[in-house]
């Protein structure tokens, strides 16, 4: 692919976009015993698009970051700032894109969840006929932790002085998922070993550094049923290799979304999604698996540069382990200004 740079800009556009919202979170920690909160979210995005050659190639720059405050909990924070190149073949039948982006993201609440991130990819879209199109996608991130994550592992030995500990021997301690609390994991068998027996070992927990790589490769279908209408069906695979045992994972997953403006000045959208996560098994050598599903709504309605909409988004989380049990409802009202 040929880089843009190399000829005479002869357009370009910069665009702005603030926001200003107001919700309720009614599981902001995302846990079985759910605590909800009210909230201010701001937001803003600034970007600007280049063009070349008659619009065969354009590139562009943009940088963004949302601040959330919680009227309960701590504040969560986050920032992207990234770019991308693409290019035009056959008439605007097909184009590649290339694009790279670094991040941040701060959750006091969820402080393990710190990180700093870069990512690059690539993609491609295909137009197949007048009404639909073809995109795919690959993306590389790197993600670094500032944080260190709490991780539980079993003793190379048990104190008495016994053999090792032989692989997937932990198992028979946690088939409901370790919360922290012996009581709730299915270890509280270990407080009734006879006088005199050796004590089976019990669990201890460490700090581990964390580093994560994630590919995700996504595959979508647009289908433009009439100007006012337009539905998108996303098939998406990702793999994450983490330096924790037990965040390493693959997982499938699909998405649609339903778009439409019955009126010049309104629009509804519609999303659903599915993914399954099967992570590695942990240092306690326990395997987990997990099922996440989630439905959005977003109605909007615009006046001149500012759109005024409510959204209501739905996340239901079923796993083996009982601490990452959560279902989440998250509404929202607010205001954005484009300029």
């Amino acid at each position: 692919m040929m880089f843009p740079i190399l000829f005479a800009c002869e357009s370009s556009a910069f665009d702005s976009v603030v926001e200003l919202s107001a919700g309720y979170d009614d599981n902001a920690e995302m846990t079985r015993d759910a605590r909800g909160s009210g909230f201010l979210l701001g937001a803003m995005r600034l970007s600007e698009t280049l063009a070349y050659e008659q619009g065969l190639y354009t590139a562009g720059v943009y940088a963004e970051g949302q601040y959330q405050d919680y009227f309960r909990f701590e504040d969560r924070y986050s920032a992207t700032a990234g770019g991308a190149a693409r290019r035009e073949f056959l008439d605007g039948l097909l184009a590649g894109e290339l694009f790279c982006e670094a991040s941040l993201y701060r959750d006091k609440l969820i402080p393990e969840d710190d990180f700093d991130g870069v990512s690059v990819g690539a993609g491609a879209s295909w137009i197949l006929s007048g009404q639909t199109e073809a995109l795919l996608r690959q993306r590389f991130s790197w993600n670094d932790f500032r944080n260190k994550s709490t991780v539980y592992r079993w003793p190379a030995q048990s104190e008495s002085g016994g053999m090792p500990l032989e692989p997937g021997f932990a198992g028979d301690y946690s088939d409901s998922g370790f919360a922290g609390d012996y009581g709730d994991s299915g270890l509280s068998g270990l407080d009734s070993v006879p006088e005199g027996d050796m004590e089976p070992p019990q669990p201890y927990a460490s700090e581990k550094s964390r580093d994560d790589c994630l590919s995700s490769t996504a595959l979508s279908l647009v289908y433009y049923m009439s100007p006012s209408v337009t539905a998108t069906f996303t098939a998406e695979y990702q793999t994450n290799s983490s330096s924790v045992k037990g965040e390493s994972y693959d997982s499938t997953g699909g998405y649609f979304a339903f778009d439409w403006k019955p009126e010049q000045d309104w629009r509804c959208v519609l999303s659903l999604s599915a993914a399954k996560y099967d992570f590695d098994r942990d240092d306690l050598g326990r395997s987990r698996s997990d099922n996440v599903r989630a439905a959005g709504l977003k109605i909007s309605r615009f006046l001149d540069a500012f759109e005024l909409y409510a959204r209501i988004d739905v996340t239901d989380a079923d796993s083996d382990f009982e601490t990452e049990d959560y279902r989440q409802t998250v509404t929202q009202c607010g205001v954005s200004w484009s300029f």
